[in-house]
């Protein structure tokens, strides 16, 4: 793992030059001294400083994976039957779908972190619960972690392949842009919204449902919808409940 960055490798470089001036010179314990030992303080700091972000990021991983594990375990031993699954990551797994629609019976198998590979490698738990519909949102983990683009949509594709041939009704909900300050990312999100309204005319049993219509303002989420520019607060959440509602009922 890489942890001196190009910064780090500069300071070495600059130590080395200046240890090889006070060779040449005989001032090494005069003029290069004090500058050798200031610049090995900052490499120290910068090199504690990447340290701790990799400890950081690791903790961060092992923490998604145990909140992961820990939903799939709890839709393994609790699904029941339901007419409607709300399928995703934290912006699904963060409504209270039951309350939202509270004359239907919905299962929300949002979970906090999800990429379109690992609700691929849950959708058997879907199966489960006899659901008629599927509601979808999946791929901002995919494009904030860098993914291809075309493994994204790929694996987009199985997902919806597969409930289908379960004669699932799917209905494909639009990425969400990100806010104002993410913005640069909302390309790719277009790009893959794209796709997947191209990919849904395809086949009658999928839906694509354009939530950024009312929810962006066609650049990027609407800061009125949104506190942290990524996740909805409870308008935001209205919004989406009023754009969904005639295919829940």
């Amino acid at each position: 793992m890489r942890i001196i960055g190009i910064k780090s490798f500069t300071y070495l470089i600059s130590i080395t030059l200046f240890f090889t001036y006070g060779v040449i010179t005989a001032q090494y314990k005069i003029f290069p001294y004090n500058e050798i030992r200031n610049i090995k303080q900052i490499v120290v700091n910068d090199i504690n400083v990447n340290a701790n972000n990799v400890k950081s990021n690791k903790k961060r991983k092992e923490k998604s994976k145990s909140y992961y594990l820990d939903k799939v375990s709890f839709f393994e031993e609790h699904t029941r039957n339901v007419k409607i699954v709300m399928l995703g990551d934290s912006i699904t797994d963060y409504a209270e779908w039951n309350d939202l629609f509270p004359s239907k019976e919905i299962s929300n198998q949002g979970i906090r972190g999800d990429t379109t590979a690992r609700v691929l490698d849950r959708i058997d738990l879907v199966y489960k619960t006899n659901a008629e519909k599927v509601f979808i949102m999946v791929g901002i983990n995919d494009i904030l972690t860098k993914n291809n683009l075309d493994r994204i949509f790929k694996n987009y594709q199985t997902i919806v392949n597969e409930l289908i041939k379960n004669d699932i009704k799917v209905y494909i909900q639009s990425t969400l842009l990100v806010g104002n300050e993410r913005k640069q990312v909302n390309d790719k999100i277009m790009a893959l919204n794209f796709m997947l309204e191209n990919f849904a005319r395809t086949n009658q049993l999928i839906t694509y449902i354009d939530l950024n219509e009312t929810l962006s303002n066609g650049s990027y989420l609407s800061e009125k919808y949104s506190n942290d520019g990524l996740h909805l607060n409870g308008r935001g959440y209205k919004v989406w409940k009023d754009k969904i509602s005639i295919y829940v009922m």
